[in-house]
């Protein structure tokens, strides 16, 4: 997980993730992303929200197995964040290689 993380904070550096549920939902509604991921404890109401938007725009859903806070902290948000939008290809494929070993 620590990999995945890491390449998330990399996509936040290179201004290529949103980050939040309302900007995360608009990035998609947008077309503008490749894979959403969220946090394992985000409540059950923003992963609702958010893989239902997924499911309907056919974007990539994944849920991340790191708390909000560690997700806030691996992009360099100094709160908790529930859900990012990765917007490039490239990194997407990264983080996706990451999460499945």
């Amino acid at each position: 997980m620590n990999k995945t993380l890491s390449m998330l904070g990399l996509c936040a550096r290179a201004r290529q993730l949103q980050s939040g549920t309302n900007l995360t939902c608009e990035s998609v509604r947008g077309g503008r992303c490749v894979l959403v991921c969220y946090a394992s404890d985000a409540s059950a109401g923003t992963k609702k929200k958010i893989t239902n938007c997924c499911a309907y725009y056919g974007v990539q859903c994944a849920e991340l197995a790191a708390s909000t806070v560690e997700l806030g902290h691996s992009i360099g948000k100094r709160g908790a964040v529930s859900a990012v939008a990765v917007q490039d290809a490239n990194f997407a494929k990264a983080i996706q290689e990451s999460m499945n070993k």
